[in-house]
């Protein structure tokens, strides 16, 4: 959430864009945010799916070989039972995969744009079998935070927000170096 706050914050024409979102679906429902009213939001997946895929909070992934593996077009072999290390950063980083990706970019999340990539071109909750077993009690559990705290406040950058977050690398769930500032301000909410 708090990589999501620091992009909502460093890009206001974002933050405008969901904060009208929420407004507009909690108002349908009566005042009410419910995990369907979490399902309406479609811009609020693009900009939570646009965050894990620039911060990655695992990484790298481990999987062991179960058999014998032949990479095409190399002279390599992944012998059964290899530990073999993917980093969904360098792929969530890939040009291949993303143009700009140093951009924060939710329309990439379109459902024709993402459509186009390939399934394991997004890998922030792992993939297969061994996914995250928490991956939809954190998805909803985060964007209800989300959607409560922008349906009050708005964040912005404060004096001593880093304007190039970095990572620390060494940490089991990877965080941000130094923590994030920011600041949260009050809406003006129209009646």
């Amino acid at each position: 959430m708090g990589y999501m706050l620091y992009q909502l914050a460093m890009n206001p024409d974002v933050q405008k864009k969901l904060t009208a979102e929420i407004d507009e679906v909690i108002q349908a429902n009566n005042g009410q945010v419910t995990y369907e009213t979490i399902k309406e939001m479609k811009y609020l997946n693009k900009v939570f799916d646009e965050t894990l895929r620039m911060y990655s909070i695992v990484e790298p992934l481990q999987r062991k070989a179960v058999r014998e593996y032949k990479v095409p077009g190399t002279d390599l072999t992944i012998e059964k039972d290899t530990i073999v290390l993917v980093s969904p950063r360098g792929i969530h980083y890939d040009e291949k995969y993303y143009d700009d990706p140093e951009v924060f970019n939710p329309e990439r999340f379109d459902p024709e744009v993402a459509g186009n990539r390939h399934p394991c071109a997004y890998l922030p909750f792992g993939i297969g079998q061994r996914n995250c077993i928490g991956m939809r009690f954190g998805r909803l559990q985060s964007q209800l935070c989300i959607t409560k705290l922008l349906s009050k406040f708005q964040v912005e950058p404060s004096k001593n927000t880093a304007r190039n977050l970095e990572v620390e690398p060494h940490r089991g769930i990877i965080g941000p170096k130094g923590g994030i500032r920011l600041n949260v301000i009050p809406r003006k909410i129209k009646s």
